[in-house]
């Protein structure tokens, strides 16, 4: 009897160790413009952030929330000057377990409006938000 709890014991101890972990970290280095609904993956990393902030999230592979690696975009509202624009980063960014990925999101980060605009436009746009 007291085998089969030490071997129980043994057993969730083992493969509660066995979760997979990583960190995101997103940065806004974008001039004098907010950030707000920062996600990656369909989580979210920030409900907002503020010109130099910074927000950080843990995955997990913890009931299969997520499959490490995971590869997918920065997605955020931005907005300045009463103005807010949906973005996503053109790169995808991977993520694997163990790792530490910090994404700095700056004025040369490439973004796109996936559901309504050229690369062009959008880059366009954000001229109007300085």
């Amino acid at each position: 009897m007291k085998l089969n709890i030490l071997l129980s014991l043994f057993a969730c101890i083992l493969f509660s160790s066995c979760e997979n972990k990583a960190t995101l970290e997103v940065q806004n280095n974008f001039s004098n413009v907010m950030l707000s609904n920062v996600g990656y993956s369909g989580a979210t990393v920030a409900s907002s952030l503020l010109p130099g902030a910074s927000a950080s999230r843990e995955f997990s592979d913890y009931n299969n929330d997520h499959n490490f690696p995971i590869t997918s975009y920065i997605e955020f509202n931005m907005s300045a000057k009463g103005t807010t624009i949906y973005l996503r980063t053109e790169q995808s960014y991977t993520l694997d377990k163990d790792m530490n990925l910090l994404i700095v999101l700056s004025d040369s980060t490439r973004v796109i409006n996936p559901y309504s605009s050229t690369p062009a436009q959008v880059q366009a746009r954000l001229k109007d938000f300085k």
